[in-house]
């Protein structure tokens, strides 16, 4: 699975709307629902339901966004440690 289908699953979420979603990101509309159709099928549940104009999440959506933010944090958390560490490399002298 592709990371970058959990940041557009992100940001449907925070949206409520895919053609938002997709304009925040650079995505067209389309390829916003299929990276949201793909992790429904990955899952097996639907994580978005319709609310008049708006989308809103399902209870498996409302899970699945509890992970998402977890895993995201983890990734942001191993760059920045990861960064620190290059830039501490070297040989220290007395």
């Amino acid at each position: 699975m592709d990371l970058n289908y959990f940041y557009t699953f992100k940001e449907v979420a925070k949206w409520g709307s895919f053609t938002r979603a997709g304009q925040e990101l650079g995505y067209a509309q389309s390829s916003v629902t299929t990276q949201v159709k793909k992790l429904e099928d990955q899952y097996k549940v639907r994580l978005f339901e319709r609310s008049g104009q708006k989308m809103v999440l399902t209870q498996s959506g409302e899970d699945l966004l509890f992970y998402v933010d977890k895993i995201l944090s983890l990734l942001k958390e191993a760059s920045e440690r990861l960064t620190d560490e290059r830039n501490l490399r070297g040989s220290i002298r007395k």
